[in-house]
């Protein structure tokens, strides 16, 4: 891997020279092996071909001196033999195991005897071994008339010559290889500058057009690729450089629209240093772009937030990335003061290299103050509300009570008197039928006054608790519009302080009346439940089913009483309607302790 590694660092000038240098060696190096091999095999075949002829010359010469005994001239032919031919090592003549003549000047080694041994099937043999530390060629051949065998005659033909001259013509070889090799590697550079330069210059190019330098040009005048590519370079640089131009204005455009807008807006990069502060950042904290940009988020941050170790890891924190796409957080401004913003963090959706933080934010301390003068006059409104409804159901309690008392007391003593008169007036008919007359208005208007008391305030919601009053409005409301009325309370006997008694009360009464009118309903099913602690309300029908739209309707004069009169007991109530099928109402009212009783 690092030699790979290193051929990829190598320029193009010195990987072209290597090329060219490593194709001569190879060549070189193949044209050494084959004339090792060729030329060595080929010079061994001859200095064995010479030895055959050297062995078949004495042959036909010795013959006469064999079959004369003359070891005098067999001895002179062998020495004169080896005494021409340098390449002969040694030569003797062997009849029945026994020399007859040989050139050995310190004896002869009988070991010799023992080597390439022929026979009357062999016409002769060759057999290469090692003697005396040299490399030696031996060959015998058999001197003979006609298919007789005279003797043997062995030639011992020396290699030394031979390798001597295959090693002379090889080290030609490689001296004509690195010849060649260095010739080529000088053409080669001579070549690779003529080809790099303009690549080099190209590379130059590239550099300076990367460091910025969009002006640049490619200078290459050539018609060949080169020139071409030159040539689609310096378009390519010229719409790059029309290219960063427009993004040069664009992003103008875009720093001025930012600069412009009344939302706050700022951007970190990824070192965590303010790189976006626009004007209303400016006219909301009071610190101009020059004592932010490019400052610190963390020494930003102690002068400018309440709490910043919490807004640092709210921002730099990716788990909380998403806690802080709406979030408020309070700024020190620099007069001292505080105001609230909230911010929207907008880094996935305006993703651009090097910035770890978009946020867009809005000034929201005079929405803040104005929301809690709303809220604050809510409350006071609905804490005025609920005295009203006291104070309602006190004045009710007491027009009944005063309308029943006094008012049918009197009644009742007219009615006694007039009881009397007639008792006493004479037998008139006219008298009579008007004194009967007046009875019956006066009865009338004693049920009169006693509905009126009980409508003003039910006077079993007092006496007998509220689960008996919802009960008896419910036969009441059944007996009035003969819409069938289920009612189910658990425990059966519910005590709870007045005022949350005759609330849940009216509630009950406003939803029944809500049926009547609205609901086309022929059932009504109530669960009264007092549990831990709560009061459970459900009152349901098997009407048309009330929509959305009504229940925010703002002439849903008693959807709204309802809503408030559980909101002033901090109770919650629920809504549902479903079409043809009805709508259901449930309430949830907490008891303390000392309301239970």
């Amino acid at each position: 891997m690092p030699k790979f590694q290193l051929m990829k660092n190598l320029s193009v000038r010195n990987k072209i020279s290597l090329i060219i240098v490593s194709i001569i060696i190879f060549f070189g190096i193949s044209i050494f092996i084959c004339i090792y091999y060729l030329l060595g095999n080929s010079l061994r075949h001859n200095l064995k071909d010479k030895g055959k002829c050297i062995a078949r010359s004495l042959s036909s010469r010795c013959i006469d001196p064999i079959l004369t005994d003359n070891i005098v001239e067999l001895k002179s032919n062998i020495d004169m033999e080896k005494f021409v031919d340098d390449e002969v090592e040694y030569l003797f003549i062997i009849k029945n195991e026994e020399v007859l003549v040989h050139t050995f000047y310190e004896g002869f080694p009988v070991e010799l005897l023992q080597v390439n041994v022929i026979d009357s099937k062999k016409q002769s043999d060759i057999v290469p071994l090692l003697f005396g530390g040299k490399e030696v060629y031996d060959i015998a051949y058999p001197i003979q008339v006609s298919e007789y065998i005279l003797c043997i005659i062995r030639v011992g033909m020396n290699l030394q010559n031979v390798n001597s001259n295959l090693g002379n013509v090889l080290s030609t070889v490689v001296l004509i290889t690195m010849i060649m090799a260095f010739i080529s590697t000088m053409i080669g550079f001579g070549l690779t500058n003529i080809i790099v330069k303009p690549i080099r210059i190209l590379q130059e190019s590239v550099k300076k057009i990367a460091d910025g330098d969009f002006e640049h040009r490619v200078d290459i005048d050539s018609k060949n690729e080169l020139g071409y590519l030159a040539d689609s370079f310096n378009k390519m640089t010229l719409a790059i450089n029309a290219r960063e131009n427009e993004l040069r204005k664009e992003k103008n455009r875009f720093f001025m629209l930012l600069d412009n807008i009344p939302v706050l807006v700022k951007a970190l990069d990824a070192n965590k240093k303010y790189i976006v502060w626009n004007k209303e950042c400016e006219k909301v904290s009071g610190f101009s772009k020059e004592e932010i940009l490019n400052k610190p988020l963390d020494e930003v941050s102690k002068y400018l937030f309440s709490n910043p170790d919490y807004f640092i890891e709210l921002l730099t924190n990716r788990e909380n990335t998403d806690n802080f796409k709406d979030h408020e957080i309070i700024i020190k401004t620099k007069d001292g003061n505080e105001k609230i913003t909230r911010w929207f963090n907008i880094s996935k959706h305006i993703q651009v290299p090097g910035i770890l933080l978009w946020a867009v934010g809005l000034d929201i301390t005079d929405r803040k103050k104005a929301q809690e003068e709303v809220n604050h006059s809510r409350e006071q409104l609905r804490t005025l509300a609920a005295h009203m409804q006291k104070s309602l159901e006190r004045e009710r309690a007491f027009i009944a009570r005063e309308v029943h008392d006094e008012l049918g007391q009197l009644l009742t003593a007219i009615m006694i008197d007039l009881t009397w008169l007639i008792e006493k007036l004479p037998n008139d008919e006219q008298l009579l039928n008007k004194t009967k007359s007046m009875s019956d208005l006066i009865d009338t208007t004693i049920k009169s006054v006693q509905r009126i008391s009980t409508s003003l305030r039910p006077e079993i919601l007092d006496v007998l608790g509220l689960s008996s009053a919802i009960e008896w409005e419910a036969e009441r409301f059944q007996n009035r519009t003969g819409i069938y009325c289920d009612v189910k309370i658990y425990p059966e006997e519910i005590i709870l302080d007045k005022d949350i008694s005759i609330s849940i009360f009216r509630i009950f009464q406003e939803t029944l009346t809500n049926v009547a009118r609205h609901a086309h309903a022929s059932k009504i099913y109530t669960t009264l439940k007092k549990d831990n602690n709560k009061l459970f309300l459900q009152v349901s029908d098997n009407g048309k089913g009330i929509t959305e739209e009504d229940q925010y309707n703002i002439k849903s004069v008693g959807i709204m009483g309802i809503k408030e009169r559980i909101k002033s007991l901090n109770g919650t109530v629920n809504i549902e309607g479903e079409k043809n099928i009805g709508t259901k109402i449930e309430i949830f009212v907490p008891i303390l302790e000392n309301e239970n009783d």
